[in-house]
């Protein structure tokens, strides 16, 4: 089943709108913003400073509306995860509600993303998720290999790591034993 995107509304807004609106609001702004600098007569400053004002709270009251407009969609979109679980349909990582859930209180809790390509892998310790679990068995061998490849750079022997007995089959004269 394709969970479709959601278009919920404020004030006959979307979300695209809004997003469009706080762009024009900004852009506004700024450009009163410059005008009251470079007005001459005290008057004019002070009309200029209302509008940039004015767009101010333009700004402010549409990123409400973005921020109220994510809630409603994150909600329904769960809601329809939940409903396709429950009438049978396959379910997936991205449609599991229950992980979904799980991934935002773990975010909301100031856990970091899980780097590695395999999901729910392990939860993080003390902040950081343990090596073998982080994914970064191949970095490794992807900087090592950017160092070989490059010219006239001395590679120890050392810096192979687990990669060590493999590479010296491979390229025996790239590397220094110092």
């Amino acid at each position: 089943m394709q969970i479709p995107s959601y278009d919920l509304r404020i004030d006959g807004l979307t979300s695209t709108d809004v997003q469009w609106n706080i762009r024009h609001w900004r852009s506004q702004e700024a450009l009163w913003s410059r005008k009251a600098l470079k007005a001459r007569k005290q008057e004019t400053r002070w009309q200029y400073e209302a509008k940039q004002a004015e767009a101010a709270t333009a700004v402010a009251r549409h990123a409400h509306y973005a921020h109220q407009l994510e809630i409603r969609n994150t909600l329904a979109h769960l809601q329809r995860c939940r409903a396709a679980r429950t009438a049978g349909y396959p379910v997936r990582y991205i449609t599991d509600p229950a992980w979904l859930v799980e991934q935002a209180i773990n975010r909301r809790a100031g856990w970091p993303e899980d780097p590695s390509a395999q999901r729910g892998s392990c939860l993080p310790v003390h902040g950081t998720y343990p090596r073998k679990a982080s994914g970064t068995r191949y970095t490794h061998l992807r900087t090592l290999s950017g160092a070989i490849n490059t010219p006239r750079r001395i590679v120890h022997t050392g810096d192979l790591g687990e990669w060590r007995k493999w590479l010296m089959k491979r390229l025996p004269k790239r590397f220094t034993n110092a």
